[in-house]
Order: structure tokens, then C-alpha cells, then sequence
């Protein structure tokens, strides 16, 4: 399988824990067609972005989604795989990536998407304080960890990872989820792929990197350009603190 990035992804990095992102983007900056003909726009990247994808997961001892991108993809069979487990073997990831979806209004979608995950994934549901575990026992083989008064607090997650000593966490998205960890001045990495394509726009139709937050201008988070790659007409570009 042909990857981007070797195996001394985070060589010399000791942050515990360690933030880092994968985005695959449109030219015109578009990371999904939210309407019901979202499907049909997708995968946006090639191949090869998506195995680089894979090569990401298989670094992180936790992957983060949010309750529209857990609904959205079947995300959990793929980690059950053997290929994506061998891939972990090869990296020395004895421990079973940990499939952590945050959100602040479970549903029953996100209860059914994530209940009775495959044999050998370890999955949990973080939430607020606001929601009694009585809504929560129909999961099953899936941990419920309540950190935040009304709201997820990702800084008490953040605890939480260096606690159980988890230290590489890759957020995914979506849009919303992936600017509320910038909004906390969380994310230490980001891995981006610009597919050679154009989708446009009509309102409400497409989403960006990050939806429903603003910046402000002397606020705008700033990273350093780290490398380049262009592959068959994709730039795959890795963006640090």
C-alpha cells in the first residue's frame, strides 16, 4: 500500500497529549456537500489520500468524530479490519485504537451507529453532565465518559487522555467539532490533501474546514507550513504549531 508519510510520523515529539488533524479539501476550500446528494460528491480524494488516511488512524491511539460523521460513515468496521490492524502491528500499537465520538446531544442515530461495536474496538461516547445514564443504557460494549456541565469541556478531556496515557489523538471532524478544539488553542498538527477538484456552492449546500465560528482578527490561529507533496495532481500538505 502506497502512503505519503513514513513510519517516523511524529519522530522527536514528546507533547502528551498531541492534537493532530486530517482534512482532505476541494481548490475552492470545500470539505463535504451537506444536502442529500452529499454522497454523490464523495470520497473527494483519490486513493491514495484515502490510504494516507488510514496510515494517520493507524498512528493515533484515539480517533475523534463527531455525532454527524459517526452517523455518516461506518467508521467502525473499518478499524475491525485486518489490514488496518496490521497496519497498527507495524507501527508497534499493541493497544486497540479507541473510537471516541463527542457529542453534546446524543441521539438514538448516534445510540444505534454505536452500539455493539465489532470485537476488539474499543468505543466511547463522551458527553455532558446534562444527559441521565438512563438515556445512555442501551449501549452496549461502549464506555460513556461525561466530562463538561452542559457542554463537552475539552480542556477536562485533555486531562482525561493524559490520565489513561493517551497520547496521539486525531480529530477528523466534522467541520464543527474540529473549530471547537481550535477555538481551545488545542490542535498542535494538521494534515491536509487539496484534491484537483471544484464544487461551488449555493447556500447552506457545502461545508469548510471549520463551521459556525468565527475568529476573531487578532485571534486567527496560525500554523508553520512543515512539507509539501504533490502526487498525480493532489498536494498533500502537513501544517505544524
Amino acid at each position: 500500500m502506497k502512503t505519503v508519510y513514513n513510519h517516523n510520523l511524529f519522530a522527536g515529539i514528546n507533547k502528551n497529549p498531541y492534537f493532530f488533524s486530517n482534512f482532505v479539501m476541494t481548490i475552492d476550500g470545500k470539505v463535504q456537500v451537506g444536502d442529500k446528494t452529499g454522497k454523490l460528491y464523495w470520497p473527494i480524494g483519490s486513493k491514495l489520500d484515502h490510504d494516507t488516511l488510514l496510515w494517520l488512524r493507524a498512528h493515533a491511539d484515539v480517533l475523534i468524530h463527531g455525532k454527524n460523521t459517526a452517523i455518516g460513515f461506518n467508521t467502525l468496521q473499518t478499524l475491525s479490519r485486518k489490514e488496518f490492524k496490521d497496519k497498527r502491528k507495524s507501527l508497534r500499537k499493541e493497544k486497540s485504537l479507541v473510537y471516541m465520538v463527542i457529542s453534546n446531544h446524543p441521539d438514538d442515530r448516534l445510540f444505534q451507529s454505536l452500539s455493539n461495536p465489532p470485537k476488539g474496538v474499543l468505543s466511547i461516547l463522551v458527553t455532558s453532565n446534562q444527559f441521565h445514564q438512563l438515556q445512555l443504557q442501551g449501549l452496549k460494549r461502549v464506555g460513556i465518559e461525561k466530562i463538561g456541565m452542559g457542554k463537552v469541556d475539552l480542556h477536562s478531556l485533555t486531562h482525561y487522555f493524559k490520565k489513561n496515557n493517551l497520547q496521539k489523538i486525531l480529530i477528523e471532524g466534522g467541520p464543527t467539532l474540529f473549530g471547537s478544539f481550535l477555538k481551545e488553542n488545542l490542535v498542535d498538527e494538521m494534515f491536509v490533501t487539496i484534491a484537483p477538484k471544484i464544487f461551488g456552492s449555493v447556500e447552506k449546500s457545502t461545508k469548510t474546514m471549520v463551521e459556525n465560528y468565527l475568529f476573531p482578527p487578532n485571534k486567527v490561529p496560525k500554523f508553520k507550513l512543515v512539507s509539501t507533496q504533490v502526487i498525480d495532481n493532489e498536494l498533500y500538505l502537513r501544517y505544524r504549531k
